[in-house]
This record gives C-alpha cells, sequence and structure tokens, in this order.
C-alpha cells in the first residue's frame, strides 16, 4: 500500500512539473518598460511612448506585447515598476527606462532577476555591471568629448558647466572635466539645478559674473529650457552648448526666440534630411522620420525617438535568435536574448551602427553625433 501510494505521489509530482513548464513557457514575447509619462522628465518619456507603434508587433511569428507603465520621474517608482513587471507580468526582456536617474536605479535589479534591459537611457557601467543590458544611446562620454573639442578648435579657454544636481549632472561633469583637461580647456563654473526648478537666476548671475569663454548645459527637455533663458535674459550672449536629450520640440517651443543660436550635440533625427549622405544610418533614420510623420503629422521627431525606434531594431534582432533555442517566458529565452545582445555586430539603426562587446554597454561610433543650432525656430545642421 505504501510503495502504492509513493508511485501515485510520484506520478502527481510528474504531472504538476509538466504543467507548471507548459505553463511558463507561452506563445507570446512580453516586453516591458517603466517610462517617465508624467513629472520632471515627462518630456522625455511621452516621447519614447510616442515611437512604440513603430516597434515590431511580431517576431519569427510569435505576437509582442508590450507593457508600459509610468514611473512618475521618480526611481523608486520605475524599481517598484520592475519588480512588479518581472514578478507579476513575466516580462521577457525590458526597454527604457527613459531617463539616466531611472535607468541607474533599475540596472541592480535586472542581475538579482535576470532579465535583460535595451536601455532607453544612457547608465555608464562597465564591466560585469553591465551583463545584463546594453545602450542603445551614444555614450555620453562620446558627446561630451565632441561638445569638449569644438569648444577648442572655437578658441574656447575658460568655460562653466551646468547639469542636474543628480547622477546625470555628476557623470556628465566627470567626463566634460576629463575632456577639458585633456585640452588644456579650464572649467571656472560649476553650477547644479534640479530637474524640478521654476528659477535659476542666483546660478546665472554667478556665471555671467565669471565671464566665461562659454557655458555647457548637460539637461534634458524642457528643464534644460530654464538655465538657457536664465543666462541670455542676464545678458550672456556668449556660445551655450546643451546636451542631445535637450534637442525637441518642447525646447522649441517653451525657449522661443530666446533659444536662437544655441548649439547642441545631437543625434541625427533633428536633421534626417540635412546630414550628408555619406552617414552610414541616413536611410534608416530618414525611414524613421518618414513613418514618424505619417503617425504624426503635426509633430516632429526629438533624440528620444530613434532610441525606442533602435530599441526595436535590436530588440526584432535578438529575440528572433532566441526563439531558436528557447521558448518566451523561460530563463532559458531570457539567458538567450542577453548572450546575444552582447555580440551584436554590423546593425544599422538610426542613431548609428551597433558593434557590441562582452562588458561593453555601449555600441555606436562617433557617426552617431553631429551638431545642430536653433534657427528661424527649427533645428539646422551645422556639422559633425
Amino acid at each position: 500500500m505504501r510503495k502504492h501510494t509513493r508511485l501515485v505521489f510520484a506520478a502527481c509530482l510528474s504531472v504538476i512539473a509538466t504543467a507548471a513548464a507548459a505553463f511558463e513557457a507561452r506563445a507570446e514575447i512580453v516586453v516591458g518598460g517603466t517610462f517617465s509619462l508624467t513629472g520632471p522628465a515627462a518630456a522625455l518619456g511621452t516621447s519614447f511612448q510616442r515611437t512604440m507603434p513603430l516597434l515590431p508587433k511580431e517576431i519569427a511569428g510569435e505576437p509582442v506585447r508590450y507593457v508600459i507603465v509610468d514611473d512618475g520621474s521618480d526611481p523608486s517608482n520605475a524599481v517598484r515598476n520592475v519588480r512588479k513587471l518581472i514578478n507579476e507580468d513575466r516580462v521577457d526582456v525590458l526597454i527604457g527606462p527613459t531617463n539616466a536617474a531611472t535607468g541607474y536605479a533599475v540596472a541592480p535589479l535586472l542581475a538579482e532577476f535576470k532579465v535583460p534591459l535595451i536601455s532607453g537611457t544612457a547608465i555608464d557601467l562597465f564591466g560585469e555591471k553591465s551583463y545584463w543590458f546594453i545602450n542603445v544611446s551614444t555614450p555620453i562620454s562620446m558627446w561630451v568629448d565632441r561638445i569638449a573639442k569644438r569648444m577648442k578648435e572655437t578658441g574656447m579657454k575658460r568655460v562653466a558647466y551646468v547639469g542636474y544636481n543628480d547622477v546625470y549632472g555628476d557623470t556628465a561633469f566627470a567626463n566634460f572635466k576629463k575632456s577639458c583637461d585633456q585640452l588644456g580647456i579650464e572649467i571656472i563654473s560649476n553650477e547644479r539645478f534640479a530637474r524640478a526648478d521654476t528659477s535659476f537666476v542666483g546660478q546665472a548671475l554667478r556665471i555671467v559674473a565669471a565671464q566665461p569663454d562659454a557655458v555647457f548645459i548637460a539637461a534634458s527637455g524642457s528643464p534644460a529650457v530654464l538655465p538657457n533663458v536664465a543666462l541670455r535674459d542676464r545678458g550672456y550672449t556668449k556660445p551655450l552648448y546643451n546636451a542631445p536629450v535637450a534637442v525637441g520640440q518642447d525646447f522649441l517651443r517653451l525657449g522661443g526666440a530666446k533659444v536662437e543660436g544655441i548649439i547642441a550635440a545631437s543625434n541625427l533625427i533633428p536633421v534626417p534630411y540635412q546630414i550628408p549622405d555619406s552617414n552610414p544610418s541616413k536611410k534608416a533614420v530618414v525611414e524613421l522620420a518618414d513613418q514618424f510623420a505619417k503617425l504624426y503629422p503635426t509633430t516632429a521627431p526629438d533624440t528620444q525617438n530613434p532610441t525606442a525606434y533602435d530599441s526595436g531594431i535590436v530588440l526584432k534582432m535578438v529575440a528572433a535568435e532566441a526563439l531558436k533555442v528557447a521558448k518566451p517566458g523561460t530563463e532559458g529565452f531570457r539567458l538567450a536574448i542577453r548572450d546575444r545582445l552582447h555580440t551584436i555586430r554590423g546593425l544599422v539603426g538610426s542613431i548609428g551602427v551597433y558593434n557590441f562587446e562582452p562588458n561593453e554597454p555601449y555600441g555606436v561610433g562617433s557617426n552617431s553625433v553631429v551638431f545642430v543650432t536653433v534657427q528661424d525656430g527649427k533645428w539646422k545642421y551645422i556639422g559633425d
């Protein structure tokens, strides 16, 4: 009798294990994302979200379902969102986040839960810390160095820095200081502000009094308008250099005539038809611009749109490869995606051509950065 009971119990366990395995694997790829759709970084998150209709709805015959949640631009909310996406929605891969503060906050969860991330923001973590993610954006170090070199080429010797009082501001400043030290440029002022601030008067007065040859403002979207306008209002007429994440329609709309003539490092999307045909991503960025125009005839694309769009290009490639070895909803599928992310070679996107290496989260080259200015209320290409 006992032997019979043991056999029945063993058979039940076998049935349960088989059912669990069948439940784990599923016939759809689930992609999760925590986006900053409200709060100070909402311009970045809503721009990223606008691009979602252009991401793949099916990969190698498998349907793709996207689960997007708002983190309110709050890193702690982003962490809670990602935990929920993993534990309750059982995502196979994450995209986003849409600002650096939330990106750094969620990065440690990737290894904990073994879930890969195609990052929509620049997360400057390297080596083992980048094992579970890649960045589709241009590295901060690359475009900051390009700004510093342009300053040097145009005779700037004493410059000022403006950035957020958070990890993004610290990272941008560290890279800027490194480049300036190498080029013999002196940073005479380092001013900070919060993304939600409504006044920059005190900082602007200190910068104007210091009389730098140029100012580098490392800020994004609508918050970037504040220091640019405050400096112009206080009579500062010398060059203002901005980050790629500032480049967008919100910046033009809110800044108006006061941001005419500012300079920004940028990816290609603000000027897709103006960049030289020799740029390897010209075709891809023009395709994105054309598709975006069909979706939003009255809205011009900004620098977040190609980040989202290229996330889809990468997703399509790595998921198709992962499907050859495992089913969605399994750890094997997530591991296969992670493994493929860091071996991508020669994948052309709208930002640049992606070539990833193990322990290196960035993949684009220097031709992903161009310089633009504001002329007559529009972005104008002024060189590489």
